[in-house]
């Protein structure tokens, strides 16, 4: 991109013709598709003949990619008033492969060609995931749960900044999501207690990763109180393994039907605060067809006692 002076001899500096926003919008495009994209539809075009909707899709969620990460280094340029160098986005590599074995498995599980990553956008404060994806629902938080847990995989002391992860996703319009760092924590005990049970490693009624002596028995009973509660909201679930008690918290993970979720989970979190007397409302989260409710515990437990004519489903 150099230019040359009159003498013709190149002058080190930067086309002026180059720094434009379009321009550069353009030959990303033009460079993703013929570097990345043509190349792999043409090698599964048999394949994908009868998902052209979600072809065209695809390829407007690479171009939106591509205006965004323009986008990002113009500003970049703006700010400091020059050509941004290379290699401005900072990318940390994650496990190649991952192997997961939790306290009464019958197997380890080992998850193999993982080609994700992380990366620090220019200005930035955080690290974020970026991914195509043309599934909308829901906020990204198995996402982020996953790429939290191979970040846990990958460096003994996993990188984060400010406490917050950023998920950027392209479906085709941009989304981004600040997930707290805190929040996918607490919900990894339960994401290998999924991925163990899909692999059929899990036997069946073992508690979620923990040890059943922990988990008093009127914790199990708040279960079902949980339970009850959702089928006045017409969903009957069922509480998946025994609760978790950790770190001041009782946390559920209750199955759902189906195609079911909760469309207003902060009116859930208060109509739980409010028959259950708690003094915050729950942290309530989707997970795989699944909801995770963690209740704060005080120092002193609370026993729930089982109102008479209360039936429930709950394992």
């Amino acid at each position: 991109m150099s230019c040359s002076g009159r003498g013709g001899a190149p002058t080190g500096r930067r086309s002026w013709e180059d720094l434009d926003r379009e321009r550069w919008q353009q030959r990303l495009i033009e460079h993703a598709y013929r570097q990345c994209v043509a190349p792999r539809l043409l090698r599964q075009r048999a394949a994908l003949d009868p998902a052209a909707k979600e072809v065209c899709l695809f390829w407007e969620a690479v171009q939106n990619l591509c205006i965004w990460s323009v986008d990002s280094l113009w500003e970049r340029y703006r700010a400091r008033g020059r050509v941004p160098e290379a290699g401005l986005f900072n990318k940390i590599g994650l496990a190649k492969d991952l192997e997961l074995h939790e306290p009464g498995w019958t197997d380890a599980v080992r998850i193999t060609d993982i080609r994700e990553a992380l990366w620090l956008t220019p200005g930035a404060e955080s690290y974020c995931a970026i991914e195509l994806c043309l599934n909308t629902d829901g906020e990204g938080i198995e996402q982020a749960c996953l790429y939290r847990l191979l970040t846990h995989a990958s460096y003994p002391a996993p990188r984060a900044r400010k406490g917050m992860l950023r998920l950027i996703s392209f479906s085709p319009a941009r989304q981004e999501t600040a997930i707290d760092i805190a929040r996918l924590d607490m919900l990894q005990r339960h994401v290998k207690h999924l991925i163990g049970r899909a692999a059929g490693v899990l036997p069946a009624g073992l508690p979620v990763s923990v040890d059943p002596a922990s988990a008093a028995h009127n914790y199990v009973n708040l279960g079902k109180m949980l339970v009850e509660i959702l089928r006045n909201y017409g969903i009957e679930a069922s509480v998946a393994g025994m609760p978790a008690i950790e770190q001041g918290k009782v946390q559920f993970l209750i199955e759902l039907p189906p195609g079911i979720r909760v469309t207003q989970p902060e009116a859930l979190a208060d109509d739980i605060k409010q028959r259950l007397r708690l003094k915050t409302p729950p942290l309530i989260e989707h997970v795989a067809g699944h909801l995770f409710v963690s209740l704060e515990v005080r120092a002193r437990p609370i026993f729930f006692f089982w109102p008479t004519g209360w039936t429930s489903s709950a394992k």
